[in-house]
């Protein structure tokens, strides 16, 4: 199975990037005509005798899939000039509410508050610029980006509290179409970028597979997340904050494995090297592509890492209980003092590292 997906996805995604070339060299409506008779042919082709799995089978159904891809770009640059984002309209409302509750934290440092709003809402525009350049020098603006992280870490706290539900069969299905529902408001929410919007992609794959009991393969739910993606909106596939995503994930997932079984299970310091391999794993895909973009390359990105994950991993449940029960009223204070003095933690690691 992973193999036809693999087969689908990447010719497809060639197709996609292949776009702007034919655009330059021949024009967008004559290579769509192009790409629509020869996409006719090769479907022809294919249709014309039964499918074997031969290597001519195959080729012509990745040059169907890359057609595919020139044609599915091609439409989007058309049409989405006039494209709106309803649903992120429809959760304005919800967005502010959730920033406001955010300000009205009693932290005594406002600096925490503006902080926990980029961090939670995606809302950086109290931050000072001291933090965000900071952030940027030490290589952890992805900290500050909604990403992944962001929603990978809410994901697990969504179905901690939820196996409240039960175990059984009908349980794990309600507890994953509730993830998926929750997940998806929190995604559409805070503007639903690309980078959010695969991890979404990811949660709904992983908890489809939960609900018909299959075995997960994460190789396969990549290539189905990236092909699923960009079949829905392609012209994601020119934002860098997509191109980081899946580079990141391209490392989790193809390279982080190798590095991980590289060193001794028994070790007490397995854990401390679980967290730097897959940080080694996602600079490696990810800093060529910083570089070209960014000319810029972060030193200290393993020491910055080790720092920053598993805080802001303890900053984002802290803070979710303590906005939680202080928007009902109920939040008692060391709780507050608490996601205050993980998040001044947080700062004061940053601008340790960037005075090295």
């Amino acid at each position: 199975m992973r193999r036809e997906v693999e087969g689908i996805c990447i010719p497809f995604v060639a197709g996609i990037y292949a776009t702007g070339f034919s655009v330059n060299v021949i024009g967008t409506g004559l290579s769509m005509f192009i790409a629509f008779i020869a996409l006719f042919l090769s479907t022809s082709l294919l249709l014309h005798k039964p499918i074997h799995k031969s290597r001519t089978t195959r080729l012509i159904a990745a040059i169907s899939m890359f057609l595919c891809g020139i044609i599915c770009r091609k439409t989007s640059m058309i049409y989405e000039c006039s494209t709106v984002d309803t649903l992120s309209d429809l959760a304005a409302p919800a967005l502010r509410i959730f920033t406001g509750l955010t300000d009205s934290l009693p932290f005594t440092d406002k600096d925490c508050n503006a902080f926990l709003k980029a961090l939670i809402c995606g809302d950086r525009s109290c931050l000072s610029d001291y933090i965000t350049d900071s952030f940027r020098e030490s290589g952890a603006s992805h900290i500050l980006a909604l990403s992944g992280l962001h929603l990978g870490i809410i994901y697990m706290m969504i179905r901690r509290g939820l196996s409240i539900i039960g175990n059984n069969p009908a349980a794990r299905r309600i507890r994953s179409a509730l993830t998926i529902l929750l997940c998806f408001g929190y995604t559409f929410m805070t503007g639903a970028g690309p980078s959010l919007s695969r991890a979404l992609i990811f949660v709904i794959l992983n908890e489809t597979g939960t609900m018909l009991n299959r075995v997960h393969d994460l190789r396969q739910v990549f290539y189905s997340a990236l092909l699923i993606q960009l079949a829905i909106s392609p012209s994601a596939s020119v934002s860098i904050g997509f191109q980081l995503s899946y580079a990141a994930m391209a490392g989790i997932v193809f390279i982080y494995p190798v590095l991980r079984e590289s060193f001794p299970s028994g070790s007490p310091l397995k854990r401390i090297w679980n967290l730097a391999s897959m940080s080694i794993a996602c600079q490696i895909t990810t800093a060529p592509l910083v570089w070209l973009r960014f000319r810029t390359f972060p030193l200290y990105f393993l020491i910055t890492n080790l720092i920053c994950i598993p805080l802001t991993g303890a900053i984002i449940p802290a803070s979710v209980l303590t906005l939680t029960l202080h928007s009902v009223g109920m939040c008692p204070e060391f709780l507050y003092r608490i996601s205050e003095l993980l998040i001044q933690m947080l700062l004061s690691g940053i601008d340790i590292i960037n005075k090295v």
